[in-house]
């Protein structure tokens, strides 16, 4: 079963001081959806011993935001209140923010981003409504 699965981290202090934290947004269906596309090209990719992969979009947030900025934005801008639920997970002051991950019960996370230099119009986009 593929699944996300990490540790809350807190920051307040470095917060309140003024200084940039990261932040990861997990948008996730209210509801268990098992992706059978997915799933069939991961069994093409010779990981057959999955039986479900759970789909859930990431956001990575930096700057000197306060938690209640960054459930703002995630909740206005990023998740459909009906169909969707919203995660925040700070992750300090960490340039990797990987790093402060923890895999429990033999589940997996794989988590992908874009390349540098590649175009992302829904970043550019969500970058001009937070303004």
């Amino acid at each position: 079963m593929l699944e996300e699965s990490m540790e809350k981290t807190a920051t307040s202090t470095a917060l309140s001081a003024g200084v940039s934290a990261t932040y990861r947004l997990c948008i996730t269906p209210r509801t268990a959806t098992n992706h059978p596309k997915l799933l069939k090209s991961a069994h093409s990719a010779g990981l057959t011993q999955l039986t479900t992969i759970a789909h859930h979009r990431l956001y990575f947030l930096q700057g000197t935001l306060t938690l209640a900025e960054v459930e703002k934005i995630g909740h206005a801008l990023l998740t459909d209140p009906v169909t969707e639920k919203l995660k925040i997970d700070n992750l300090g002051l960490t340039i990797d923010p990987h790093s402060q991950f923890t895999i429990h019960n033999s589940q997996f996370i794989i988590e992908t981003t874009l390349l540098p230099g590649v175009t992302d119009p829904p970043a550019e986009s969500l970058v001009r409504a937070a303004k």
